[in-house]
């Protein structure tokens, strides 16, 4: 009973990633129209700013001379430049390999469990062919004594598919253990 629990688990969540790869297939194309929406509003943002920032400081430059009274050093205007460098530049990309690091973590986890659900398919599916095969053999073999061959070689391949089904689910066990123990160890980060 339990590896019928199993295997109705297995199915489930087939289920549930063969939905996720329908929403996927569907939604890649608005998910990459919205990043080359917000990549080229970036772009322009910046495009803009820079050259605008540039002549703002050289117009700022005089501006604090002025009002200071007194000859600006080049180790003040490195100072105001490396503070502007630092919220401007230097925290974005900070914020950005961040991301990056996480974003690569997950993929790595959902990469890890699409494997072992793939490895978990394939035994499932390699049990339930063969178990038709053989099935599909006895009904032919069994079936060269009526005139209809088809029948009993459809009925041989239909229980021998349930049986490599039954035969894979009580296996579920041993193929999960075995994955345990070949899954990777995650990075400390």
């Amino acid at each position: 009973m339990q590896s019928f629990h199993e295997a109705l688990f297995l199915f489930r969540r087939l289920g549930f990633w063969a939905l996720i790869g329908f929403a996927a297939i569907f939604l890649i194309g608005p998910a990459l129209a919205l990043i080359s929406v917000l990549f080229s509003f970036a772009l322009v943002v910046f495009s803009t700013l820079v050259p605008l920032a540039l002549i703002g400081f050289v117009v700022w430059l005089p501006i604090q001379a002025v009002r200071r009274k007194r000859i600006v050093t080049w180790e003040g205007v490195r100072g105001t430049g490396r503070a502007f460098c630092r919220t401007a530049v230097v925290a974005p990309v900070r914020t950005g390999v961040r991301l990056g690091h996480g974003a690569m973590h997950c993929g790595r986890q959902v990469r890890t469990k699409c494997q072992a659900t793939a490895y978990l398919v394939r035994g499932i599916l390699v049990e339930m062919i063969c178990g038709a095969l053989v099935g599909g053999l006895l009904g032919a073999i069994a079936g060269t004594q009526y005139e209809r061959l088809a029948l009993p070689i459809s009925l041989g391949a239909g229980i021998g598919a349930i049986l490599g089904l039954l035969v894979a689910a009580s296996r579920l066990r041993s193929v999960q253990q075995s994955l345990v123990d070949q899954a990777p160890e995650e990075p400390a980060w």
